[in-house]
């Protein structure tokens, strides 16, 4: 059982050297939401969103932020994240929309679980190899 324990979020503005920008709005500095999953076995993963420019989206730092910690983290705490399926489809019913603070919780949902197939991928290597000799 791989249960997700925290859901964290870290809101990130960082300066640009030079604004740019153009119809679409202007890019004044670069805003995204850090995410960072916490499973029960102490393995944690990190998702990142970012806004783009004012009217690329209707997501900004401060919507993606209380979706996040509001909605989809409550939704998900608690859940096992050997059923993926099940737990994709809780986040993205949870709210219609909001695809970057979705995107960047599904970043760190998979990050966990390279990290979880990764380590009993490299043990089957290790004991197939060993069994060689």
């Amino acid at each position: 059982m791989m249960k997700i324990v925290a859901i964290d979020t870290y809101p990130l503005i960082l300066p640009v050297k030079e604004i740019y920008g153009g119809a679409a709005g202007f890019l004044e500095d670069c805003r995204s939401l850090i995410v960072r999953v916490e499973m029960e076995n102490g393995i944690e993963g990190w998702g990142e969103g970012t806004q783009g420019r004012p009217g690329n989206t209707y997501e900004t730092l401060e919507t993606m932020e209380i979706m996040a910690q509001n909605y989809f983290a409550p939704a998900l705490i608690g859940m096992d994240l050997e059923e993926t399926g099940t737990v994709l489809s809780k986040l993205h019913r949870v709210r219609y929309g909001h695809p970057i603070a979705k995107a960047a919780i599904e970043t760190a949902l998979f990050r966990c679980l390279g990290q979880i197939v990764s380590g009993a991928a490299l043990s089957l290597f290790r004991r197939t190899l060993s069994t060689r000799d």
